[in-house]
């Protein structure tokens, strides 16, 4: 939701009132405030879990923006599919490319992992049978190897650092610390509780 505040408009959202010169500084009722104003209407019940629910959405959209750059909607778009936080996938991508965002793309690792969710060839392949080249198909592959790993592990956290140190490393007990500090700094730009 856009909201605009024109001279004489001003909106006073503490305690869900908004002051209008068509309400005479009482609680406006959508009837007394004109059609040309609509945009100042609150509605209260519905309308205003969809009003908070846009203002949530509206700051989402520009923490994923700021974490994924152009890859943000994706991002957002495969958290969600995959019953994930939803800023988690933009996290990921920020810390796996150094937040350089518009050429991840074409970045190959020195370890050799490819594009924005810096997958490895093999896993891209053979076990998510996706193209890491393609950047739509290796953010959707990415998004779905966390969702397996958070199974696996039954933990973001966990995962997290099986993400970074592989699968193997991580249930044999063997977590390297530059893992921990990378699943740390992820979950921190996430938005999720950090231990």
């Amino acid at each position: 939701m856009h909201i605009k505040a024109f001279g004489v408009f001003p909106i006073l959202f503490a305690g869900l009132l908004a002051v209008h010169p068509a309400s005479g500084g009482h609680l406006p009722s959508a009837s007394r405030i004109p059609a040309r104003h609509s945009s100042f209407r609150i509605l209260w019940g519905a309308g205003h879990a969809r009003m908070l629910k846009n203002i949530e959405n509206a700051g989402m959209w520009h923490a994923a923006r700021k974490l994924a750059g152009p890859y943000a909607a994706q991002a957002i778009e495969q958290a969600e599919l995959q019953h994930l936080p939803k800023l988690l996938i933009a996290a990921i991508i920020h810390q796996e490319n150094g937040g350089d965002l518009y050429h991840c793309a074409e970045v190959v690792s020195p370890a050799g992992a490819i594009g924005p969710m810096q997958l490895m060839p093999d896993t891209a392949w053979q076990f998510l049978r996706i193209n890491p080249w393609n950047p739509r198909q290796n953010i959707q592959g990415g998004a779905r190897y966390v969702k397996y790993l958070v199974e696996e592990f039954h933990s973001v956290r966990k995962a997290l650092m099986a993400y970074n140190a592989g699968p193997t490393a991580v249930a044999r007990g063997y977590v390297p610390q530059s893992s921990v500090f990378y699943a740390r700094a992820i979950m921190k730009s996430a938005g999720l509780v950090v231990i």
